[in-house]
C-alpha cells in the first residue's frame, strides 16, 4: 500500500465501494423492475393494439364477404329473373300458337258442321221430294186403279 493511504482508509474505501455497489445493484434492480414493468405495459398495449387491429381486420373481412355475398345474390337473382322471363316468353309463344291452332280447328269444325247441316238439309229436301214423288205416283196409281175399277164397274153394271 501507499504510505499515504492507511489500512483504515482502504477499509473505508472498500466499505464505500461496497455501499456504492449495493446502491448500484439496488438501482440496477429497480431499473430492471421498471423496465420489466414498462415492457409488460408495452406488451399489453401492443397486444391490445394487435387485437383491435385483428378485430378491425375481421370486421372489414366480414364486410367484404357480406358485400360479395350480396353481389352474388343480386347477380343470381338477376340471372334467375332473366331465365324466368325467357321461359315465360317461350311459354306465352307456345300457348299463343296452341290457342291459334285451336281457333283454326274450331273454325274448321264450325265450317264442317255447317257443311254437314247443309248436306243434311239438302238430303232431307231430296228425300221429301222423292217421298212426295213416290206418293204422287202411288196416288196416281190409286187414281188409275180407281178409274179402272170404276170403268170395270160401269161395264159390269151396264
Amino acid at each position: 500500500m501507499d504510505e499515504g493511504v492507511t489500512e483504515l482508509d482502504t477499509n473505508r474505501i472498500n466499505v464505500t465501494l461496497e455501499a456504492v455497489q449495493v446502491q448500484v445493484d439496488e438501482a440496477a434492480e429497480q431499473l430492471r423492475q421498471e423496465l420489466q414493468n414498462q415492457a409488460a405495459e408495452l406488451h399489453e398495449f401492443y397486444q391490445a393494439q394487435f387485437e383491435q387491429a385483428e378485430i378491425q381486420a375481421q370486421k372489414q373481412q366480414a364486410e367484404v364477404v357480406q358485400e360479395a355475398v350480396r353481389s352474388a345474390t343480386v347477380a343470381a337473382a338477376k340471372h334467375v329473373q332473366e331465365e324466368l322471363q325467357s321461359q315465360a316468353a317461350k311459354l306465352h309463344e307456345h300457348y299463343t300458337k296452341q290457342a291459334k291452332h285451336a281457333e283454326q280447328r274450331y273454325a274448321k269444325m264450325n265450317r264442317a258442321q255447317i257443311t254437314i247441316r247443309d248436306a243434311v238439309a239438302r238430303a232431307n229436301e231430296k228425300i221429301r221430294a222423292e217421298v212426295a214423288e213416290e206418293r204422287a205416283n202411288e196416288a196416281e196409281q190409286l187414281v188409275q186403279k180407281l178409274q179402272n175399277t170404276e170403268a170395270e164397274l160401269r161395264e159390269y153394271y151396264e
